[in-house]
């Protein structure tokens, strides 16, 4: 269940393995088919070995990606080991099988439903540890029952150290998640290319990308930026450059992405769903940026990239100035263009009509970049209609098909005409890629970005301000008018982010956090004892004669001297009865519940005196005993010390009567 939980494991395979498990399982040791699928698991061993080294070597590229082909192997031999179990080492073996699966599923996952078949395991797997240890011939009911109580007995403390080893033991300065979810969602349109079409796609999904956390009330990016592209060619957009430059490191965990300013800053903590990109999606503005990553690197396109390979869910804080302007880059400081920078970011393709040069001179009459850029911006929001349908190509190049024909398309259309009308101006621009504001989710009170909030937008470089924000696409009524998640989804939502927050990305901070709250409580235990001290230090005789007096009580009810010192001043019987009822007849109930289970039962309508008159043959003493049984029990007298042992003496003598009955 764990490993088929973490998506990794083709369902085909997982189909396989749980239908075959309950069945060879649970199958009868004589079944006549075990014989044959023994002979037959002989030459499947060889033929799986030849697979393994295949899967080894072929089918699990990548170091990480071969942990699959040992989970292939713990599949295999799990199912060997269960038709070859005749032995206590083989289910010993079958116990450390379950245990590597447990352990390789951890380390594939992120997930929050890891905790369930995790339970179940230590749960379940005490339990049988339990039964094994008594090696019962037949395990029935009730012993299951006590197994299962000895389980939580056994597991409830050790859950408890172990959440107390988790908070306590060392860990990094900053807390972020480690490899998992190998599959990781699609990320298409945040790799090294993009196609015109991709965002209708990724749009129409609404699996959630990235969750965030801000400690400002109002501070909700606009959006956040991922790869940017420069090149432009029928209908696909690419990067042209490669190199890659490492951010200056301000401390441990800690990269600078802006000069330190007085400005008003927000701290945003980011959790990312495992995609298959190494970028890191920053705000505007963005000045310093905390993560367990070792290094981060930059790209020409001012792209922060972890340089680890993708699949990989991350956690990093950003903070950011959210009180200055909304197009302002993410990056911090002023960047000069190359020659060949300004080449690449002017380029237009030779595949464009001369209609589509006319059309762009036409839109943009101002004479600066900036207020040209607004003119093209306020010209395809006004005139052009935004939808998720791909638009049917008529013309060589989809771009025109959007601007001539269709008049209507997504983000990625907008985005591509703006660019490329503003380089017929002679104009740097590019294309950017990320995701725009998400919606609140009001239980958890945070942030949730999907992959609806996936989006384009342009960048234009103007020699003041360097790389300025224009997004030209108008609203998008399918998605800004969603319907918000219900109570429920956004209740369990916020279960999940818990978990990330304070198991999976549980750093030094909160480390800190959580002791210091724990030292807290203890130093307001400790004041509490203290005024509790004092107090009683002031009442020390009130509090003396009260304990004086409750251990009176306590002798008074509980002890046979006592009894008949209380019963001598008249407190006796109804001290006795208020504080201890009927414990003076404790001798004949016990009496009766002897011989219960020797067969000899009292009758319901039967009174103490008939029923010893009617057993006084077989049962000498019974009817002496009654008579002390009604003395205590009706009259209220208390029996002295010697006659409660004569008491007890004439119920163990009956009762040897009783046991020597050669009937019984």
């Amino acid at each position: 269940m764990a490993v088929v939980l973490t998506g990794d494991i083709s369902w085909g395979v997982s189909l396989v393995v749980l239908t075959l498990i309950p069945v060879i399982g649970l199958a009868p040791p004589d079944a006549k088919w075990r014989l044959t699928a023994r002979r037959a698991s002989a030459w499947l061993t060889i033929l799986y070995l030849l697979f393994f080294l295949v899967d080894v070597l072929v089918l699990s590229q990548g170091l990480i990606l071969k942990i699959f082909a040992f989970l292939h192997l713990t599949f295999y031999l799990k199912l060997y080991t269960l038709l070859h179990q005749d032995r206590p080492r083989e289910r010993s073996r079958l116990h450390l099988l379950c245990v590597f699966e447990m352990l390789a599923a951890a380390s594939m996952t992120v997930s929050a439903t890891f905790v369930f078949p995790l339970g179940l395991f230590v749960l379940l797997g005490t339990m049988v540890l339990t039964l094994e240890q008594t090696r019962p011939a037949k395990v029935d009911r009730v012993l299951l029952r006590g197994a299962l109580v000895t389980s939580f007995v056994v597991v409830i403390p050790l859950l408890l150290l172990a959440a107390v080893a988790f908070v306590a033991l060392p860990r990094a300065a900053h807390g972020g998640f480690r490899l998992g979810g190998i599959t990781g969602l699609r990320s298409t349109g945040f790799s090294e290319h993009v196609r015109l079409g991709d965002f209708e796609e990724i749009r129409q999904d609404n699996e959630i990308v990235m969750r965030i956390i801000s400690d400002e009330t109002n501070a909700s990016a606009p959006r956040w930026r991922g790869p940017a592209y420069d090149h432009y060619e029928d209908g696909e957009w690419r990067q042209s450059m490669t190199r890659v430059s490492s951010l200056p490191r301000a401390q441990p965990g800690r990269f600078l992405l802006d000069r330190p300013s007085s400005a008003p800053q927000a701290r945003t903590q980011v959790f990312v769903e495992p995609l298959d990109t190494d970028v890191l999606f920053l705000p505007p503005a963005s000045v310093s940026i905390d993560t367990t990553t070792r290094y981060l690197f930059v790209d020409p396109y001012l792209t922060l990239r972890t340089g680890r390979s993708g699949r990989a869910g991350r956690s990093y804080a950003v903070s950011w100035r959210h009180q200055q302007s909304p197009d302002a880059s993410p990056v911090g400081g002023f960047e000069r263009l190359s020659r060949r920078g300004r080449r690449l970011y002017t380029q237009v393709p030779a595949s464009l009509s001369s209609r589509f040069h006319v059309l762009a001179r036409s839109i943009a009459s101002s004479e600066t970049r900036l207020e040209a850029a607004g003119q093209v911006e306020e010209h395809l929001k006004t005139t052009y209609g935004y939808t998720l349908r791909q638009p049917r190509r008529v013309n060589v190049d989809p771009l025109e098909d959007f601007l001539f024909e269709a008049g209507a398309g997504h983000c990625e259309y907008f985005a591509t005409a703006m660019v490329l009308m503003m380089r017929a101006r002679d104009v740097p621009a590019r294309l950017v890629t990320g995701f725009s504001r998400g919606q609140q989710n009001a239980v958890g009170e945070y942030e949730v970005i999907r992959k609806t909030n996936a989006h384009a937008w342009v960048e234009v470089f103007d020699s003041q301000r360097g790389w300025v924000t224009f997004d030209p696409t108008p609203p998008s009524l399918d998605v800004e008018q969603l319907a918000p998640a219900s109570i429920l989804s956004q209740g369990i939502d916020s279960l999940r982010m818990l978990w990330d927050v304070y198991v999976v990305a549980f750093d030094a901070q909160r480390q800190r956090g959580v002791l210091g709250r724990v030292s807290e409580l203890g130093d307001t235990a400790l004041a509490t004892a203290t005024r509790a001290f004092r107090l009683a230090r002031r009442y020390v005789t009130t509090l003396v004669v009260a304990i004086a007096l409750g251990l009176v009580l306590w002798v008074l009810a509980h002890t046979r001297w006592g009894l008949v010192l209380s019963a001598r001043f008249g407190l006796g019987a109804g001290l006795s009865r208020r504080l201890r009822p009927q414990s003076s007849v404790a001798f004949y109930e016990k009496l009766l519940v002897l011989l219960s289970r020797l067969g000899i039962d009292k009758p319901p309508g039967q009174t103490a005196f008939e029923f010893a008159q009617g057993r006084e043959g077989d049962l000498p003493g019974i009817t002496e005993l009654t008579g002390l049984y009604y003395r205590a029990r009706f009259r209220g007298e208390i029996l002295a010390g010697d006659e409660a042992a004569y008491a007890d003496r004439l119920a163990i003598t009956i009762r040897i009567a009783a046991l020597s009955d050669a009937r019984r």
